[in-house]
């Protein structure tokens, strides 16, 4: 890595080393009510700007959220702009996840009948940045309009074999093609974009979370909604890591979710204590989600998995704050909300 990495990978580390530690979350556990959360929150010196204005304000989830976005997304284009003279390709991940996760909240919402939830819900900051019309999204009346409106993008081609009626497609088959053009867009982006030498450990990054997003899809749909496992495997996406296809069979003969818990704490790769199993399924992929972008984090000689690895962590710590500021709401012990906070 030349002088030039090396000081990409110092700026982003340093931003880790003002990330807030249990102390911190302890004095704002013990936050009577919002304002006084969000009156500390904003006197950090990475949350000032973010919360700028907001004094007063007794925000509400999806307020908060919109907030701790803008200031990911803010972050975001920082390191950007500071550390890559191209920003296509791989680095880029972040708008093109961004792009999918909207357009499924649209489908979402046209199927539901709430359509008008699709302009109210988008995040205005990232408007100038999408591929796509998003008033033409919400105006679709049926898949084939919806599609349509995506004429444009590379996601086109992707949901018209789905169009062969109007009627939108259930929720999961919409997620899963694009989910998979996501991941196969990313390990494309990887082969056409770096010398061959960097390659494995960024693969080895995109399949960690092909392997993370298999382990939720077989959790969620057999162990909380109970589909068989044959129908759980219909959503699988086939780009394997170190959670093999053997694996995930053998994950989905579980009787029940608690049989499930017990035999995902002992997946090697997640890298969890077995009494972890106690704390719910959220918290083991959160803190295995921790220590491994953490560790890519300082072992890395790569900016791109720096970066990435260092927004998945602020991610962390956005989902921590939420977590508070709802506890908070809802007069929930702070001894309960500490245990909930994704901190190792």
């Amino acid at each position: 890595m030349g002088e030039g990495s090396s000081a990409i990978a110092t700026k982003i580390r340093s931003k880790f080393g003002k990330f807030l530690t249990l102390a911190d979350y302890k004095i704002l556990t013990q936050k009577g009510d919002i304002n006084d959360a969000i009156t500390f929150i904003s006197s950090l010196p990475q949350y000032s700007e973010a919360f700028k204005g907001t004094a007063g304000m007794a925000l509400r989830r999806g307020t908060a959220e919109e907030v701790f976005e803008k200031h990911f997304y803010s972050v975001y284009e920082e390191l950007l702009n500071f550390s890559f003279t191209v920003k296509e390709g791989f680095i880029s991940y972040y708008i093109k996840r961004e792009e999918i996760r909207q357009i499924i909240n649209a489908a979402t919402y046209i199927g539901a009948g709430v359509s008008d939830l699709i302009a109210y819900n988008f995040p205005a900051f990232l408007v100038s940045d999408v591929r796509f019309d998003v008033n033409e999204l919400m105006a679709s009346a049926d898949f084939r309009q919806f599609v349509s409106a995506l004429e444009n993008t590379d996601y086109y081609n992707i949901l018209l074999p789905l169009a062969d009626s109007v009627k939108f497609p259930e929720i999961p088959v919409i997620e899963k093609a694009l989910i998979d053009h996501y991941y196969t867009w990313l390990l494309e982006s990887i082969k056409n974009g770096y010398p061959d030498e960097e390659q494995p450990e960024l693969e080895k990054c995109v399949r960690h979370a092909v392997d993370i997003h298999n382990l939720k899809l077989c959790y969620r749909l057999k162990g909380l909604l109970g589909l068989s496992a044959e129908e759980t495997e219909k959503y699988i996406i086939e780009l394997y890591g170190s959670f093999k296809k053997e694996d995930i069979v053998q994950l989905l003969s579980a009787g029940d979710s608690k049989e499930m818990l017990q035999q995902i704490v002992k997946l090697p790769w997640l890298n969890v204590e077995p009494e972890t199993a106690d704390k719910g399924f959220e918290y083991i992929l959160g803190i295995s989600d921790y220590k491994y972008y953490r560790s890519r984090l300082f072992m890395s000689e790569n900016e791109s998995i720096v970066l990435y690895s260092f927004m998945d962590l602020l991610r962390k710590e956005k989902g921590n704050l939420i977590t508070v500021i709802e506890g908070i709401r809802y007069s929930v012990d702070p001894s309960q909300i500490e245990n909930m906070l994704i901190i190792p």
